[in-house]
């Protein structure tokens, strides 16, 4: 049976600070300049929502794959590289506070979206036969064919990490204090749990 080992490995994690702040205000600024109310008026969840799925990560990933069957067993150096967003679209207005200038908003956590394998340099450390008595057997392009759809997974997996997970959280949190900041608003985020992001994704 197949056994895909996924070790330690490690996560680059390239942030996108520079085109992501500039689009954040941008989108913002519009937003406010469209709207014809007082302006002492308070902040509204629009301007969160309207940024939609917004990337706040890239992680370059590194990682071991093992896998085998009856006939042969192989070790991969897998890399690859995925996207981390946040979904404001899903953003929810916890509570205003006009004489503070500060409001809460509710966030789904993070997610990994488009993982990816870099064929081109992920490497094939070794593949072995395990039937040394058979040497007419065949199947190992199949087999890593095999490999490299497990290879996805692991680009997937290790994209998850805690320390990702972590890092996108503050960079999110940093943008829309950035963005309210502007218009002399604070920001508290409120992360959703793991139990209300099962619910959501039903």
């Amino acid at each position: 049976m197949a056994r895909t080992r996924i070790g330690l490995g490690w996560a680059a994690i390239v942030v996108l600070v520079v085109l992501i702040l500039a689009s954040i205000a941008a989108a913002f600024l519009l937003g406010r300049s469209s709207n014809t109310g007082p302006k002492s008026s308070s902040p509204t969840i629009t301007e969160i929502q309207r940024l939609g799925e917004l990337v706040v990560l890239r992680v370059n990933v590194a990682d071991v794959l093992e896998d085998a069957n009856k006939d042969f067993k192989g070790l991969w150096i897998v890399r690859g590289d995925a996207l981390v967003a946040v979904d404001l679209r899903l953003a929810q207005l916890q509570s205003t506070d006009v004489k503070t200038k500060r409001l809460a908003v509710r966030l789904p956590q993070p997610k990994v979206t488009h993982p990816r394998v870099d064929h081109e340099k992920t490497r094939t450390y070794d593949i072995q036969k395990k039937t040394w008595w058979n040497p007419f057997v065949d199947g190992q392009e199949e087999f890593t064919d095999q490999a490299m759809r497990k290879a996805q997974s692991v680009v997937y997996n290790t994209s998850t990490g805690q320390d990702v997970m972590d890092q996108a959280r503050e960079q999110t949190e940093l943008m829309l204090n950035y963005m309210y900041r502007l218009v002399g608003w604070d920001v508290d985020v409120v992360w959703q749990s793991s139990s209300e992001a099962s619910k959501t994704a039903q």
